[in-house]
């Protein structure tokens, strides 16, 4: 019988993930993205969980629960969380908002052949549940802007019309906010949406705050949406991964139906640290010292905001005039494209963006920032604003990966194309085939490209490397 070779030690490893992560540290970069703790424990969340990740992370004993059917502390804390944000049924995620839309998705009974309308801005998580449950797409177009390259508002009268044009439609899945911070009439699309008996699922990774926080965006939780899924970490400040779906009072959604869904898709044995700081970050942010803290934050990015008026000349903020303060700051130059902006804001002044589009850089003003990164930001714009005075205005018609404000054309459902034969091809051999997989930037992760659509001029200049197809014989085999 041989002998057992020698473990490698730990020390003559590379570790490439570990160093790219020390890496990024050492840069000391001011963190203008997700997580909305920028890498502070601002709020003090350690010392209140009281031991490190190692201690607490413990397995499914007694004592703790199961999350996969709570019966004990688990099922108290997330009523707790419930009765907080004024929900019917609050569930913890630890696979981020993605496992919550699709179980949502999963739970709102669809099945293949029914018809979902979605809003052409939604997450690639949609078009994962449109997948697992088989349902066919119809698209609303949201509002566009193409002058700052992002998608806006869904309004009232394109959902009503959405659901006069398609009355087999049993769901609604729409964003609010955007990823860029832009809400919708939420209020008058959840009536709708009742009046015509239609299930309405909302992405609201980026408001986790807004149902407990005064002066912020209506959360479609408050408008009574059937299910509101939050992003914890993107700004409430928890860890990454985090995150709660929610049923409102009178949801067409069964609880029971949701776990069930949860327990399909997530993992059977979830870190009860990230739980435990998930319960501490939204019981924190809820409470009265947690409300002061968030004002004087939103106080800050408000401030913020009168200053970039006052101050830079080639630099404005994107707004839509109203008086409620997000996290979210989309900065355009008059002078360079987006991607050209937020490159130097990061490799010239240490800014690390959440985002660009053809035309912009997003900013996240996180709760969890310093004021020193705020004060480094400030310093960054001026000195732009400087050099850009003297430089020629851009002409954003010619700018590089341009958003295309339309609806997809998709030849099959993302269903069929995912289970479809298929084969490996070069971006230059892809023209006019059937697409079967997602290309999404992430962040923000809207599709540029999804299974079933048939892949056009505009979309090979996002592929890069060989592209998933439907087999030419699959597709030979349905004509």
């Amino acid at each position: 019988m041989g002998r057992l070779k020698p473990l490698t030690h730990p020390s003559t490893l590379n570790n490439p993930l570990a160093s790219a992560l020390q890496g990024l540290c050492q840069l000391n970069n001011h963190r203008f993205h997700v997580p909305a703790h920028a890498g502070h424990d601002a709020i003090g969340l350690l010392d209140h969980m009281g031991l490190g990740p190692f201690a607490l992370d413990l397995t499914e004993l007694p004592p703790l629960d199961v999350l996969g059917q709570p019966t004990g502390v688990l099922k108290d804390s997330q009523a707790m969380v419930a009765r907080l944000y004024g929900a019917a049924h609050s569930f913890y995620l630890v696979n981020g908002a993605s496992v919550g839309i699709m179980a949502a998705l999963l739970a709102a009974g669809v099945r293949e052949g029914d018809t979902v309308l979605v809003a052409r801005n939604c997450h690639r998580s949609v078009i994962h549940g449109l997948i697992l449950n088989g349902a066919t797409p119809v698209w609303i177009l949201p509002e566009s802007h193409p002058d700052w390259g992002i998608w806006g508002s869904v309004s009232m009268a394109s959902v009503d019309a959405a659901l006069r044009e398609t009355p087999q439609a049993r769901v609604l899945v729409m964003t609010h906010p955007t990823y860029e911070g832009i809400s919708s009439d939420v209020l008058a699309i959840a009536d709708v949406c009742h009046r015509h008996g239609v299930i309405l699922i909302v992405d609201e990774a980026h408001g986790s705050l807004w149902p407990i926080t005064p002066g912020m965006p209506v959360s479609a939780l408050q408008a009574g949406a059937d299910a509101v899924i939050h992003s914890m970490h993107k700004s409430g400040g928890s860890l990454t991964q985090t995150a709660l779906l929610h049923l409102s009072a009178g949801s067409s959604l069964m609880p029971e139906m949701v776990q069930q869904a949860l327990n399909v898709l997530q993992t059977t044995s979830p870190s009860y640290y990230l739980l435990a700081n998930l319960e501490a970050t939204a019981l924190w942010m809820g409470s009265k010292e947690g409300q002061g803290w968030i004002q004087s934050r939103l106080e800050r990015i408000s401030r913020f905001r009168e200053w970039l008026v006052e101050t830079c000349v080639t630099i404005q903020a994107w707004s839509d005039n109203s008086d409620r303060e997000q996290f979210q700051v989309f900065l355009k130059s008059s002078v360079m494209s987006g991607e050209a902006f937020a490159m130097m804001l990061e490799e010239a002044y240490g800014i690390s963006f959440e985002s660009y589009s053809s035309h912009g850089v997003l900013l996240q003003i996180n709760p969890g920032l310093e004021e020193k990164a705020l004060e480094a930001l400030k310093t960054a714009l001026v000195a732009i604003d400087g050099q850009s005075q003297l430089m020629p205005l851009w002409n954003g018609s010619q700018a590089t990966g341009q958003v295309r404000f339309e609806r997809p054309q998709l030849r099959i459902s993302p269903r069929e194309a995912f289970w479809a034969p298929g084969e490996s091809v070069q971006p230059e051999d892809a023209l006019g085939r059937i697409c079967k997989q997602i290309v999404a930037t992430c962040p923000p992760g809207i599709p540029i490209l999804m299974p079933g659509e048939i892949i056009t001029d505009w979309h090979l200049g996002f592929l890069e490397e060989p592209v998933l197809v439907v087999a030419a014989d699959a597709c030979s085999s349905r004509t």
